[in-house]
């Protein structure tokens, strides 16, 4: 989940040609010389980049393979989080290093006009991952939010109409609507002003409509925990910590979003200053990117059965990287693949022969 300075505020342009950069130089100047502490907050900022990237891509893309394998993830709550864990595996994969290579631009930087251009083209491509990967972020966190709000407060409405393909469906779709809009600005960036409001609608509804609606949630949960009904008489079975796991994510967007958002709407008040852009933003945006390492965190805290299935998949890959490749007929060693009962039945007739 990632965005940039943002369409949400404002792309900080001071262009010659056609290059679009988040800091005001010239391209016929130099960049500008960083101060101690500056220079400093520069190197934190890509050290902790360059320890989030590898880890952020291997853990969602192992929420990714659990929730695939393991048929019991195939329901509209946990492919939902699969979709924002592929939204937060694209964050690993293009922003976080689009963004570490903008730093080691500014902090080893040359003074031809290749080394310019070149990080105005990586901040302009980091802008665009952003808006890109921040719509569909917040687009599937209201899908959440709906689809747990519905859940609860109309059990067997959801029962009856909600479907996982067709959550699927909408996700999909509403991830392509926005991909196309995102292509639209690349091509013609006059539409910036649109995708801008449309981001802004996003964040409304995040922050002023799925909020409420947790807070509804919760004091539901509460309700029902405090009540001496059992709640099987009261109510159907409502899933307590899945809808809690749902709200901690949302919250945890919050807290990393709010810095940005905040920065950029004092951008968009007050205007650009040094010190928003030499301190405040470039952290606003590391807080941002360190959502999508925390997400499949909190997935595997949270939830037993994809820690099970993580810790599963994980056995799998070491037993098959650990057994020697088999030729010919088979000995009285356990067999590579994993089999489950059949694979037990095997062992055991192989031990009674021998």
């Amino acid at each position: 989940m990632v965005l940039s300075n943002g369409t949400i505020g404002q792309r900080i342009n001071s262009t010659s040609g056609d290059f679009k950069c988040d800091i005001p130089f010239n391209l016929s100047q130099d960049f500008t010389s960083f101060d101690t502490a500056s220079f400093i907050s520069r190197v934190t900022i890509a050290g902790v980049l360059g320890i989030l990237i590898l880890p952020t891509i291997f853990m969602n893309i192992i929420i990714l393979v659990a929730i695939f394998k393991n048929r019991n993830f195939w329901r509209s709550s946990h492919i939902l989080i699969g979709f924002l864990a592929v939204t937060d595996a694209i964050v690993g994969t293009f922003s976080m290093p689009l963004f570490l290579s903008t730093i080691l631009i500014e902090l080893f930087y040359g003074k031809s006009a290749f080394y310019k251009k070149a990080y105005c083209m990586l901040s302009e491509a980091a802008l665009n991952c952003g808006d890109l990967g921040m719509g569909w972020s917040f687009i599937t966190i209201t899908t959440i939010t709906f689809e747990r709000y519905v859940a609860i407060f109309a059990p067997f409405w959801y029962r009856k109409y909600v479907r996982t393909s067709g959550v699927v469906k909408a996700t999909l779709f509403s991830w392509l609507i926005w991909a196309v809009a995102v292509v639209f600005l690349i091509v013609k960036t006059s539409l910036e002003f649109a995708l801008g409001v449309s981001i802004l609608i996003l964040v409304v509804v995040v922050y002023f409509l799925a909020v409420p609606a947790f807070i509804r949630i919760f004091r539901l949960l509460k309700k029902i925990e405090s009540s001496r009904i059992p709640e099987a008489e009261s109510r159907p079975r409502v899933d307590h910590k899945g809808s809690m796991t749902c709200a901690i994510m949302l919250f945890c967007l919050i807290f990393c979003y709010t810095p940005l958002l905040v920065v950029t709407a004092v951008i968009l008040v007050r205007g650009v200053s040094e010190m928003l852009l030499t301190y405040l933003l470039p952290w606003a945006r590391l807080m941002l990117l360190a959502n999508s390492f925390c997400n499949p965190i909190i997935y595997m805290y949270r939830n037993q059965l994809i820690r099970n299935s993580v810790k599963a998949t994980f056995r799998r890959f070491f037993k098959k990287a650990s057994s020697p490749p088999t030729v010919g007929t088979a000995g009285p060693s356990v067999p590579a693949m994993d089999c489950g009962i059949s694979n037990r039945a095997v062992v055991i007739n192989q031990n009674s022969k021998l």
